[in-house]
């Protein structure tokens, strides 16, 4: 059976940002209210993970959960910076350049990430 429209995976810090979907499902009726893309949530309790295992977890949503896309929303706070802990980013573009750099050569991946001053 083939699955009808379009399904994006978002991958997301925790149970908290997952209040995100209602905003934005509204905010996607308005754009494409005839071709509304089924978004499916993936919370990953405080964290997005880092090198292979969020590797792992895009291919996972593009594969086995057939999926047309995935994104990754992290946070980026700008202090404390810890170099040690590979959760904290220096800033934003640092952080999309590694989660790009972790997933590999995939152009379904979109990493995002919402700055903190």
């Amino acid at each position: 059976m083939k699955r009808q429209g379009v399904r994006i995976a978002i991958i997301v810090e925790g149970e908290t940002e997952t209040a995100f979907a209602t905003c934005l499902r509204g905010f996607l009726k308005t754009k494409a209210p005839d071709k509304m893309p089924k978004l499916v949530f993936r919370p990953q309790g405080g964290h997005v993970p880092t090198n292979e295992k969020l590797r792992r977890i895009v291919r996972d949503l593009l594969d086995r959960e057939n999926c047309d896309a995935v994104i990754a929303l992290t946070d980026v706070y700008k202090a404390p910076y810890d170099s040690e802990r590979e959760d904290l980013f220096k800033d934003a573009a640092e952080a999309k350049r590694k989660m790009r750099e972790w997933v590999g050569d995939e152009a379904r991946f979109f990493p995002h990430t919402a700055q903190h001053e």
